[in-house]
């Protein structure tokens, strides 16, 4: 018996262990089949402890009859009752009407306790606060009702200005908030009491913001890990509000390292569609003051000629700031870039900027009128110069010098006279190398000459050369013809000589054998024949 009952005993066990594996791999939304896994593991307890196998059974046929379970927990606990039964419980916020109730009552503490709303369904409430917060400034200023208790036990500066000496504290009602926000403070007023806010790139810089300034570190140390979880290349947009948000809070100074090391991950290469908002970045982070602009530009390394392009004729870059436009086209004279991008076309794009800048209005007029000029062009031609020294116009094409940088007028008698000396130095190589060409095309000509009559002279002798062979050629061609022609005379003359006779002879013998055959076809012409012969017998010979 006892054998058999830690046999049943290892069963149940290995039951639970089966039915705790489905519990977390059932569908949620089913209440009734949870509720039935939970009575079912509930009694394999009562089992084990009991001994009971029936009790399983029971749980299966009262399961059908007891009330929906809204939901169950992964790790139940076991109260033993009196008598060994075990009893499973359950948390009190499963049931859905217990949590309602609660959260209710909870909001009912802060919804419409504005004092500046005029909603006055609350005013019997009031006494239920024992603090009001003067929330902002201006015309954003607002009354919040609170319970000091519930700030205080979370914020120790919180705890000083409510219950402490600090000034805020003598005032039995009233707490100034004047650098915080009511969306802010209706944040962390959640928070104290128990709920869930949420973050977000609107508000996690002022939150960062309030739980620095009252020392509530884990708040603090939750914003900033939001922020660095933000992927600058994917999340522009609000990257951008955020460095707006730390320009407003004057952070930029604490956040300059993360921000460094969040712009490192950007990737030009592969932004073509944002680089607008690539440059709306870089001229935030040189409003907001922090260096990492600087750094960004000089490791953009970029691979492909059209990004440069893009980058420098992009609507946002005449809109960059003057040290902004700078760091992009000493960048981009470096070596890396040389065979990316030429220097008439970083010309061209610091002449734009140029012109845009002084045609924006926003533009500050330093920027522009220099040393009390009103002279647009020379505002543009005091902008421009700044850029010269990034510029190596000796090294430029002449044709584009004379179009696109003169009429500028930026450049120096030094320049000037640099370049026309380049330009001079260069016409001098290129007529030198041209000379040189010259002279070898004539002596490649003369060469040419030379050896075209060598061939005409040989051509000549080779004709004089064949007109003799044909000559001798044709001699020996006629004598040979008047041999065959002697030849061909003397074998016709002995062949007339031996023709009569072969002739007669033919003749006879064709005769007597057309009579032979002319008697055997016509007997009766015999005796005329015979008599024919004998009276004409010089044509029977013939």
């Amino acid at each position: 018996l006892q054998t058999h009952c830690d046999d049943m005993r290892n069963a149940m066990k290995a039951m639970q262990n089966v039915i705790e594996l489905q519990t977390y791999d059932m569908n949620y939304n089913h209440s009734t089949n949870r509720y039935q896994m939970f009575k079912t593991k509930e009694m394999c307890f009562h089992a084990m402890e009991c001994g009971a196998v029936e009790s399983l059974f029971h749980a299966r046929k009262s399961s059908s009859s007891t009330k929906k379970l809204h939901a169950a927990a992964a790790d139940d606990d076991i109260d033993v009752v009196g008598g060994g039964c075990a009893f499973a419980s359950v948390a009190s916020y499963y049931y859905p009407e217990l949590q309602q109730f609660v959260e209710h009552n909870i909001k009912s503490l802060f919804e419409s306790n504005s004092s500046s709303s005029g909603d006055n369904d609350n005013d019997d409430d009031r006494e239920l606060y024992d603090v009001v917060f003067e929330v902002g400034t201006g015309d954003a200023k607002c009354d919040c009702l609170g319970i000091r208790s519930l700030f205080a036990i979370h914020s120790p500066v919180f705890k000083s200005m409510l219950y402490g000496t600090m000034l805020e504290s003598q005032s039995t009602t009233h707490v100034v908030l004047q650098d915080m926000t009511k969306e802010i403070f209706e944040w962390l007023r959640l928070y104290f009491y128990g709920f869930v806010p949420v973050i977000t790139y609107r508000n996690v810089i002022g939150l960062f913001y309030s739980g620095d300034k009252y020392l509530i570190t884990p708040l603090k140390e939750s914003a900033m890990q939001f922020v660095n979880d933000i992927d600058v290349s994917q999340d522009i947009d609000a990257f951008l509000y955020i460095l707006s948000e730390l320009q407003t809070y004057n952070l930029c100074a604490i956040w300059s390292t993360i921000i460094g090391d969040m712009m490192q991950t950007v990737d030009v290469n592969h932004g073509h569609g944002h680089i607008a908002q690539f440059l709306q970045v870089l001229r935030k982070l040189h409003e907001c003051g922090l260096p990492s602009w600087q750094c960004t530009i000089q490791h953009m390394n970029i691979q492909q000629a059209v990004t440069c392009q893009k980058l420098l004729f992009d609507e946002e870059f005449v809109r960059l700031p003057a040290a902004v436009a700078h760091q992009f086209i000493q960048t981009f004279h470096a070596p890396y870039y040389e065979t990316r991008i030429d220097q008439e076309t970083l010309w061209n794009a610091t002449v734009a900027w140029a012109h845009a800048q002084c045609n924006d209005g926003d533009v500050d007029d330093r920027k522009c009128d220099v040393n009390g000029d009103s002279d647009r062009s020379t505002k543009l031609n005091r902008l421009i110069e700044s850029f010269v020294p990034y510029f190596n116009f000796a090294t430029m094409d002449a044709e584009f010098v004379r179009e696109h940088v003169e009429p500028v007028q930026v450049l120096s008698d030094e320049h000037r006279i640099e370049i026309y000396r380049a330009h001079s130095m260069l016409l001098t190589k290129v007529l030198t190398e041209l000379d040189m060409a010259s002279k070898q095309h004539k002596e490649r000509q003369q060469t040419l000459e030379s050896q075209l009559k060598n061939a005409e002279r040989n051509n000549r002798s080779l004709k004089k050369q064949h007109k003799s062979e044909m000559a001798q050629l044709l001699s020996q061609y006629n004598t040979l013809n008047n041999n065959m022609q002697i030849q061909q005379q003397q074998q016709h003359q002995s062949l007339q000589q031996s023709r009569p006779q072969s002739q007669s002879t033919h003749s006879m013998t064709m005769t007597m054998s057309q009579n032979a055959m002319y008697a055997m076809t016509r007997p009766s012409s015999h005796s005329y024949s015979h008599s024919y012969s004998h009276s004409h017998p010089q044509s029977l010979s013939l």
